[in-house]
């Protein structure tokens, strides 16, 4: 049994690394923890998908893909995950590790997607991507049960009951959706004074729902109300000099958020 640690500043500042793996030679694009926080799901520019187990550091299994591999996800089983294209075509994929096999293809995406959502209680995802279609999907189904067009191309999130999810349009709007009449069109809107220095580039809610973070390609990430769409909070001083879109996320907890930074050391 794992003992539960609480997460506090003292805690956070007293972590230090336990082991460096150096399993890839290029960008690693995607990290995800296995919902019991047991296994970490890696996927890789050189076409690789990884899995380890979180406590002892050992690779399980090592997936190559040949249509590329980007925007990992695990589904609601730690032995399956969805997997964006990179090359061959614009299909979401949903692989069956330990097989090394493809379960469904979902193509609809007509350009690159960027972006891939699962709903944290059922089979229901979310895609988005470069041709500014949001897609709404059920695992069980090749074909996409939902869509919407947008002017600008989106980024979206379920919230932690998945009833209602997220969408961030232009950097500057943020449309609320309820899954159960989401053909409606949002039932709430928010609107944002336009970043100029940065776009938004990643969206998660807090773990009571009361909150959104929206994370930037630049030095600055956004907390806002869920419910007022008030801007609470904006978190700067983080290094990200090259533009990079880096994620940030709530601690389990919602008390913290973790961001990575550009500057590293190989």
């Amino acid at each position: 049994m794992v003992e539960e640690l609480r997460i506090s500043v003292e805690t956070l500042t007293s972590m230090v690394p336990a082991r460096c793996h150096r399993d890839n030679d290029v960008r690693i694009n995607s990290l995800q923890f296995s919902p019991d926080g047991f296994s970490l799901l890696v996927g890789s520019d050189d076409d690789t998908i990884r899995i380890y187990d979180a406590s002892s550091g050992i690779c399980n299994w090592r997936v190559r893909s040949d249509y590329g591999v980007d925007n990992v996800v695990f589904t609601h089983s730690d032995a399956c995950c969805l997997h964006t294209s990179t090359t061959h075509d614009d299909s979401v994929r949903y692989l069956c590790l330990p097989h090394n096999k493809y379960i469904r293809f979902f193509t609809a995406h007509t350009k690159r997607v960027v972006g891939v959502n699962l709903s944290p209680v059922d089979d229901m995802f979310l895609s988005w991507g470069l041709d500014r279609n949001l897609f709404l999907w059920d695992l069980r189904i090749p074909d996409p049960v939902g869509c919407a067009q947008l002017a600008c191309r989106p980024l979206a999130s379920f919230d932690p009951e998945g009833i209602i999810f997220a969408v961030g349009i232009n950097s500057e709007v943020v449309n609320l959706y309820d899954l159960r009449a989401y053909d409606k069109g949002p039932f709430n809107r928010f609107f944002f004074t336009k970043d100029t220095s940065c776009d938004w580039t990643h969206m998660d809610f807090s773990p009571d729902g009361r909150h959104i973070l929206i994370s930037t390609n630049g030095t600055v990430i956004r907390k806002i109300d869920s419910f007022s769409g008030l801007l609470l909070q904006t978190l700067e001083g983080r290094m990200n000099g090259r533009g990079i879109p880096i994620e940030a996320q709530f601690t389990p907890d919602g008390r913290y958020v973790f961001s990575g930074i550009t500057f590293f050391e190989r």
